[in-house]
């Protein structure tokens, strides 16, 4: 599917339902909403910052309700997103590796494209 065929609205209501619900304490409501709206980031391709920032929110969620092993897995795939699309050095890479407790070796990386991918 290409980035034209997929609705950008969809996913944005996701992200903003889901932090809405939290916020208001409706945790089983935002993790359902989360994991939608990373299903809807998933349509615009493996490198798209869509779903990178909904894996980094998703996991400040399960953070938040200190289910520390769901959240470090999340951040663990925003990271090889994050590497693969925006390189070592990159201000969120080395955040995600702090969220990651990565020092060295990085994580093995899928090659991608060069830049991260907004349509």
């Amino acid at each position: 599917m290409s980035c034209s065929e997929v609705d950008y609205s969809v996913w944005h209501k996701y992200m903003e339902q889901g932090k809405a619900a939290y916020q208001v304490g409706k945790y089983a409501e935002a993790e359902r909403i989360f994991s939608l709206a990373i299903k809807e980031a998933e349509k615009f391709g493996a490198y798209d910052g869509r779903l990178l920032e909904s894996l980094r929110v998703f996991a400040d969620f399960y953070a938040g309700r200190g289910e520390a092993s769901i959240s470090r897995s999340l951040n663990q795939r925003a990271l090889r997103i994050a590497l693969s699309t925006l390189g070592p050095d990159n201000v969120l890479v080395v955040e995600l590796e702090a969220r990651c407790n990565v020092v060295q070796p990085r994580p093995k990386v899928d090659a991608g494209p060069s830049t991260l991918v907004w349509c």
